[in-house]
């Protein structure tokens, strides 16, 4: 059989070059055999069949996916440069997803954010001195402790956080297409519901990106799992924000059972998120009287 072979730097990895290589290997049949190999040894790039963040070159009908030729090989619409797992995603996302919309999804999500860190692009402006938010790249490079570690050693660990990688993509593409389908749902009964400032839901649903790009809907209510609560959320302004469209009453803020449901009027009335973009009871009557008083 034949064995695929895919060549990427030796020394020390980064999220972008174990990514790229985990999309690769999503491209495989089951069962294929396949060798990675850490060097930057021009005799093995000749005959390997994918050479990944390194080789200086990229053109994908040939496998290279290099990006760090001078001028590098383009970048997004939103001016993000590609890395390698950008290169490798944009030739085969969309047979990894099955689904040019799914992939790009993806892309927004994983793939942009890891290719605008590896080259040196910030997209994030850290609000506290100090303090930053830790990323998939922190998570995977934590793997790779000694830099002085035999080259055996580090392909060991590497191979293990590709592996990560692998799963983790297959596990976000699965959810991608669960969350596509439940979106087309929520888009029916944004459509069907009379009242469009208050949609309900059977149950809990990806609604969001649909909900926050309409003008009407200020308030989702949709059930617990075990059907004995309903809640109701504020909808936001934008997606990514904190700031919602409307908010439940300042006094009903921190407030839960007995205490909320007299200062409500609503006697099954349970609980009020403290920052007051939620709100549950024990019926749906129940939570659809407390939207109704938000909205007066």
């Amino acid at each position: 059989m034949d064995i695929k072979t895919i060549v990427t730097h030796d020394g020390g990895f980064h999220a972008d070059d174990v990514f790229a290589v985990a999309t690769v290997l999503l491209t495989f049949p089951a069962g294929t055999e396949y060798r990675i190999i850490r060097s930057r040894d021009s005799d093995f790039m000749a005959t390997a069949d994918f050479v990944l963040d390194v080789g200086g070159v990229y053109d994908p009908l040939k496998g290279r996916f290099d990006h760090h030729q001078t001028g590098g090989s383009g970048g997004y619409e939103n001016t993000i440069p590609y890395a390698s797992f950008g290169l490798v995603w944009k030739t085969y996302g969309k047979q990894i997803c099955g689904n040019a919309d799914i992939a790009e999804s993806i892309a927004e999500k994983i793939v942009m954010p890891i290719d605008a860190i590896d080259n040196g692009v910030e997209i994030c402006t850290p609000t506290f001195p100090g303090v930053r938010s830790f990323s998939i790249s922190d998570y995977l490079c934590s793997y790779w402790i000694d830099e002085h570690q035999k080259e055996s050693d580090t392909l060991v660990v590497f191979e293990e956080v590709v592996m990560l990688a692998k799963n983790l993509l297959s596990r976000m593409v699965e959810k991608a297409r669960h969350i596509a389908e439940e979106e087309k749902e929520v888009l029916a009964f944004y459509g069907q519901s009379d009242d469009k400032r208050i949609i309900v839901l059977p149950r809990s649903m990806a609604w969001e990106k649909i909900l926050v790009s309409k003008p009407e809907p200020q308030f989702v209510i949709y059930p617990s799992d075990d059907q004995t609560r309903f809640r109701a959320k504020a909808v936001r302004k934008t997606l990514g924000s904190f700031e919602t469209k409307v908010s439940f009453p300042e006094s009903w803020a921190g407030k839960v059972d007995g205490d909320l449901a007299e200062i409500t009027g609503v006697p099954d009335a349970v609980f009020c998120h403290n920052k007051r973009f939620l709100v549950v009871a024990k019926s749906l009557e129940g939570v659809q009287a407390l939207v109704k008083k938000a909205l007066v």
